[in-house]
């Protein structure tokens, strides 16, 4: 039995319906986008140059600071330590080895080579600037700063190698110093060497924080994808959220680093990004895709389907996102520029993820109609929308297991009204609703 076309359509149907009847336009224009956003992601580059000033007194206390004694330079600094048991300062060997490694790293350079006007030019940069240690003081072992004795005998000294250029840009060369450093530490008997500092520690978290979003994904996309395919019981309508997704994502990339040619962002609006732009775009589409199914299977029409889907689904989908960008608006008020940087990159994604469930999903839909259930599940994928398959077999083994009428008397029921002390008012709606269920 065919249900009626609905009447009355909300502003999501009509946006829905429009972008049905134009899908071939939206989803080219949705395509074009993409790759508009992917060249200005790999071509412009995000500007991640922010102030980390923090706000409120203590923002005011590093101005006036500023203003009295100049602004402090972002010097790239590392700390070197030496360490051997027996040996001090004092002994050649200990100086032999301090000054060597200090020397070879005063001679390392970066290679860059550029193509200007068809000619391959090769420029050499120096990566160490200056360097201090104790045999810079001219200062006795004794009183010297740099120096320290260990519970051996022996002496620690540490020196201090300043990296050429700011700290963003000294992260690309510093491998070369750890190189460097760890070589020297092999090939000096009996001396431990370490290195630490700004540098290297940003190179460290930046390799932490990249390795740990690669296995994020190596693992959590599959697991995702197969979730998906347990809540669709078909492969192809499991697969369009995380096309959406992905879309939503590299859009929102794109038109972040734009954005921030005006407002520097911080680096932390990519993971952003990745994590709210997969939570939305996921969950928008599977409402709107659950929604369709079950309508269809209803025995609507394709496109009365598509219209009562985005006119119920599709209206949440919109106010839910609405409520989103207007709560996540609060970071601004904080007025540092991570917190801002989160705020504006989850506007940003929340909007965009929005705007393909309203346009590009129905386009999608409208395209493949019942091929969404191609590549069904077996056992998955039989009778989803009517509540059978593997989740209605689920419920129908736990739902009201207790009140089977076998089980439920009047003498089950006055001894539960005397052991749970459950008010009469209590009972009647409890009789009421158990009623309606048993009728129904």
């Amino acid at each position: 039995m065919t249900s009626s076309a609905p009447q009355g359509q909300s502003f999501t149907s009509r946006i829905a319906m429009w972008s049905a009847r134009h899908r071939k336009a939206v989803a080219i224009g949705w395509v074009l986008v993409v790759i508009a956003a992917l060249a200005a992601c790999s071509g412009i580059g995000a500007n991640t140059d922010i102030s980390d000033a923090p706000p409120g007194e203590a923002g005011e206390a590093a101005d006036v600071f500023e203003e009295r004694f100049g602004e402090e330079e972002d010097i790239a600094q590392e700390i070197i330590v030496f360490s051997h048991p027996s040996l001090t300062v004092d002994d050649p060997a200990y100086e032999d080895t301090v000054r060597g490694l200090l020397r070879e790293l005063e001679g390392l350079v970066a290679e860059e080579t550029l193509v200007i006007g068809g000619t391959t030019v090769t420029t050499d940069t120096r990566i160490v600037g200056d360097t201090l240690s104790h045999y810079d003081t001219g200062a006795p072992r004794e009183a010297s700063p740099f120096v320290a004795q260990n519970e051996t005998g022996g002496d620690v000294t540490f020196t201090l190698v300043a990296i050429e250029g700011e700290i963003e840009d000294a992260v690309d060369d510093i491998d070369i110093v750890l190189d460097t450093v760890d070589r020297a530490a092999e090939e000096a008997e009996g001396f431990e060497i370490f290195i630490g500092g700004d540098v290297s520690l940003t190179k460290q978290l930046t390799d932490i924080i990249d390795e740990d979003f690669a296995r994020a994904g190596i693992i959590n996309l599959p697991i995702t994808f197969g979730i998906l395919i347990l809540a669709f019981g078909a492969v192809v309508a499991a697969a369009v959220p995380l096309a959406l997704a992905f879309a939503a994502i590299i859009v929102a990339m794109g038109a972040l680093a734009i954005i921030s040619q005006v407002f520097p962002l911080s680096e932390v609006y990519q993971q952003i990004v990745l994590l709210i732009g997969l939570a939305t775009g996921i969950d928008y589409a599977l409402f709107v895709i659950t929604r369709y199914r079950k309508e269809r299977s209803a025995g609507r029409s394709k496109e009365d389907a598509l219209q009562v889907a985005m006119g119920t689904s599709g209206k949440a989908i919109f106010f839910a996102g609405a409520t989103t960008v207007f709560a996540v608006a609060g970071m601004f008020l904080i007025g540092h520029a991570v917190f801002s940087s989160i705020g504006l990159a989850s506007i940003v994604i929340v909007v965009i993820a929005v705007m393909s469930a309203m346009t590009l999903l129905p386009a999608i839909i409208a395209m493949m109609g019942d091929n969404l259930n191609r590549l069904s599940i077996p056992f998955l994928g039989r009778g989803q929308e009517r509540g059978e398959g593997v989740w209605g077999f689920i419920i129908d083994r736990v739902e009201y297991p207790f009140f089977e009428t076998r089980h439920f008397t009047e003498e089950n029921l006055l001894r539960m009204m005397d052991t749970s002390k459950m008010s009469p008012p209590f009972v009647g709606n409890f009789m009421t609703f158990y009623c309606h269920k048993t009728d129904a």
